[in-house]
């Protein structure tokens, strides 16, 4: 008989389970790698149970960043950080800021959407330069530019 486990994401990546959080990074970890769509709705399978997500926000929230640099000092790329200690890497093309000021992108192969917290917004936030001829903002790594949509696609 298969069991069913349900849990929820608040809008800063904290995972809880009947009212309590589940800290434990390994879980975090799992969590991060394995979540899925189904049509039942956002779904991790662990150890033969089914692990079902319902979010505040989005599935993902990114914790912190890590700048990657060249021997010349140019940003080379930035890694993502999630609880739990998963990482990806940030695909600047996907970069999109809410009405809210809540910078978002996309994550797993684009196939969920992440927020990013205070934290690593603020950490972002003196790499983000202006465009004044198309009052816009965007990002520049490796010597490309990459616009920050205005409105996200949210959806998980």
């Amino acid at each position: 008989m298969e069991r069913n486990y349900y849990y929820y994401l608040d809008k800063e990546g904290r995972i809880w389970h009947e009212g309590t959080e589940i800290t434990d990074p390994r879980f975090a970890l799992l969590v991060h790698k394995g979540m899925q769509k189904t049509s039942g709705g956002l779904l991790v399978r662990c150890q033969g149970e089914n692990c079902f997500f319902e979010v505040e926000d989005v599935p993902y929230v990114v914790q912190d960043l890590a700048f990657r640099r060249d021997d010349s000092g140019e940003l080379t790329r930035i890694d993502l950080i999630f609880s739990g200690g998963y990482t990806e890497v940030l695909d600047p093309a996907t970069l999109s800021v809410s009405k809210e000021n809540i910078l978002y992108c996309r994550v797993r192969r684009e196939a969920f959407p992440a927020r990013f917290s205070r934290k690593s917004y603020f950490k972002l936030i003196p790499l983000i330069e202006e465009d004044l001829e198309k009052s816009g903002f965007f990002l520049q790594i490796q010597g490309a530019s990459f616009a920050i949509e205005q409105s996200p696609r949210t959806e998980s």
